[in-house]
């Protein structure tokens, strides 16, 4: 697997193009593949992002996490493309606090665990939501839920429907965080 980063947009044999040169607004284009047809165009990124893979071009989810643990923003996995998350704000922060603050003493006692800015694998995407209510095996060096019971998430909407026995809550910045307390009383009665 090559990436480009940074410190190759002055390299030749980076593996990215620079759609537009004549606008100020960086659009790359990734190449997944050996030529333009297999590439994947992603206007949201403003640093060049590449996968550069043999075969069908086609990108793992593990290829994925293999390259992320080197970057040095956070980025998710959705249609076969990285999306970098955007920074928290201090609104969005204080309240994935009180939403874990608010669920610790909820759970104590119980096999639940509650796990914050944790990465969700599941599907062919990877993604990382405000909290997880983890129900599976304590497997102390694990980077993802053993068995998630339920996503919270903050600012972000998201469709979680294909995670099967899951609950899901979205909330906002200024929302009351003692929802989740309904929230995770409905879903253990």
């Amino acid at each position: 697997m090559a990436i480009a980063s940074r410190d190759s947009w002055d390299r030749p044999n980076a593996c990215f193009h620079r759609l537009d040169d004549r606008t100020a607004d960086v659009d790359y284009q990734f190449f997944l593949g050996r030529d333009m047809a297999d590439s994947y165009r992603c206007s949201a990124l403003r640093v060049p992002v590449v996968f550069e893979f043999g075969g069908d071009g086609e990108v793992t989810p593990d290829e994925f996490l293999a390259w992320e643990a080197g970057q040095p923003n956070r980025y998710e996995f959705i249609d076969g493309g990285p999306v970098q998350l955007e920074p928290s704000t201090q609104a969005r922060s204080l309240l994935i606090v009180d939403i874990v603050s608010l669920l610790r003493p909820a759970v104590r006692g119980t096999t639940l665990r509650v796990l914050s800015n944790f990465r969700i694998r599941y599907a062919d995407e990877v993604r990382y939501p405000a909290v997880v209510i983890d129900s599976g095996p304590y497997i102390p060096d694990a980077t993802e839920p053993s068995q998630p019971y339920a996503i919270i998430d903050v600012d972000r909407d998201r469709d979680w429907a294909t995670l099967h026995d899951v609950r899901y809550l979205s909330l906002k910045t200024g929302d009351d965080p003692e929802q989740v307390l309904t929230f995770l009383a409905a879903r253990t009665n």
